[in-house]
C-alpha cells in the first residue's frame, strides 16, 4: 500500500498492473482468511463504483485500495479508515488550498489508524 500511495502522491495516478495485482493478492489471502470480509469488500467495491461514477471523485486506484481494506480489516475497519482518510484529506485540502488530491496517501494513513485500533484490544488480552 505504501508504493500505491507513493505513486498516487507522486504523479495523481497509479499503474493498473500495480494496483491490480495488489488487489488480486489481497483478495487470494482474504478468501483463506476471511471470506466473509470477501464478500463485504465485493460489494463495497460495486457500491463506491457507481459513486465514483456519478460523482467522478473517486478513481479506480482508490477503490480498489478501499476494497482491499474491506477485505483484510472488514466493514467497521473499513468505515474508520475511510472517517480518517476523509478528514486527513479536507485538513489538507485546506491546508494546501489544493482541491485535486491524492486520495490513497491518506487511505494509507487512515488504515494505520484502524489497524492500530482494531489490534489495541487483542494486545491489551495478551497482556492480562
Amino acid at each position: 500500500m505504501m508504493v500505491l500511495a507513493y505513486e498516487d502522491a507522486r504523479c495523481l495516478s497509479v499503474p493498473a498492473l500495480l494496483s491490480d495485482s495488489w488487489l488480486f493478492t489481497i483478495i487470494l489471502l482474504s478468501a483463506l482468511y476471511r471470506p466473509i470480509y470477501l464478500a463485504a469488500a465485493c460489494g463495497g467495491a460495486i457500491i463506491l463504483t457507481a459513486f465514483a461514477y456519478l460523482t467522478r471523485g473517486l478513481g479506480s486506484a482508490d477503490i480498489i485500495v478501499i476494497a482491499a481494506t474491506t477485505a483484510v480489516l472488514g466493514t467497521s475497519g473499513s468505515l474508520l479508515t475511510l472517517l480518517c482518510a476523509s478528514l486527513s484529506s479536507l485538513c489538507w485540502s485546506l491546508c494546501t488550498h489544493n482541491h485535486r488530491i491524492a486520495f490513497i496517501p491518506h487511505l494509507l494513513f487512515g488504515s494505520t489508524v484502524s489497524g492500530l485500533v482494531l489490534l489495541l484490544p487483542a494486545a491489551q488480552r495478551l497482556l492480562n
